[in-house]
């Protein structure tokens, strides 16, 4: 009986893995999919992260993460605002409001799209938004700009993308991140959604072991290793990558790789 379980279960997963494929195809962030109003990339209800199934580097490595509205950075406001209980902001008048919502991402990370959830009744009132980053000495550089420029009288969402942005979060002369926008009237504002994917670092020019030249097939993933602390090889300057790894070794791997920390 369990044996006929596991075979049905895998055949399960077996028949989901090959339809994923399929399904990702479907899926398109020029707006082939959904329900399609006035731009081609604007859809009228919010759908799964479809970005994740275009990803070609999706399992474990790509993310998103969404940012409220009402979850902005008060020192990046002006204008008088209105927050309809925690759902969206809305000028309160017809002048315009700026806001700003300071991002965080992890160093390293690929930024590709960023998504917007709005209601934009007027294009009198049009929203005028992007994607920046700040350098320590705050010059700010557009890196994809995120303006709707149609009127929609419902509630829905618009991509800007493909783009590629490598985060740099180092202590000296790296950058601070932040969505900034600046609308008026009835428009409102939901929240925000950013699509990234985690990358290994670039290998470097040099070997750090004597037994993985940079030729060595392995030679980027290994010095990353190595350089986030995660081993520092197998002794005498060497890393031993034929040999075979024992399950206390892997113990150490995944414990540094993961961040493991619990209470005991």
């Amino acid at each position: 009986m369990r044996l006929r379980n596991l075979v049905f279960s895998v055949a399960v997963v077996v028949a989901l893995v090959m339809a994923v494929p399929a399904f990702a195809q479907q899926a398109n962030l020029g707006g082939v999919s959904g329900e399609v109003t006035a731009s081609p990339n604007v859809r009228a209800a919010e759908p799964a992260p479809d970005p994740m199934l275009n990803s070609t580097d999706q399992w474990g490595t790509s993310n998103w993460e969404t940012y409220e509205a009402t979850a902005f950075d008060a020192a990046l406001r002006a204008g008088a605002w209105g927050d309809h209980n925690g759902s969206y902001i809305q000028s309160l008048t017809t002048a315009n409001v700026s806001v700003g919502w300071p991002v965080h991402l992890p160093s390293g990370a690929v930024v590709e799209y960023v998504r917007l959830f709005y209601n934009e009744p007027s294009a009198s009132y049009a929203i005028g938004a992007g994607f920046y980053r700040f350098s320590d000495y705050g010059t700010n550089g557009l890196i994809q700009a995120c303006s709707p420029t149609a009127a929609i009288t419902s509630d829905t969402w618009i991509d800007f993308g493909p783009f590629s942005e490598v985060v740099d979060n180092s202590p000296n002369f790296g950058y601070t991140y932040n969505i900034l926008a600046i609308w008026g009237g009835d428009t409102k504002i939901y929240k925000w959604t950013i699509w990234y994917l985690r990358q290994v670092a670039p290998a470097p020019a040099t070997a750090t072991f004597s037994d993985v030249p940079t030729s060595y097939w392995a030679f980027r993933y290994i010095e990353a290793l190595n350089a986030s602390g995660i081993t520092g090889g197998c002794g005498s300057g060497n890393y031993c990558p034929e040999n075979y790894v024992k399950r206390s070794e892997i113990a150490v791997f995944l414990s540094k790789a993961l961040g493991l920390y619990f209470p005991y």
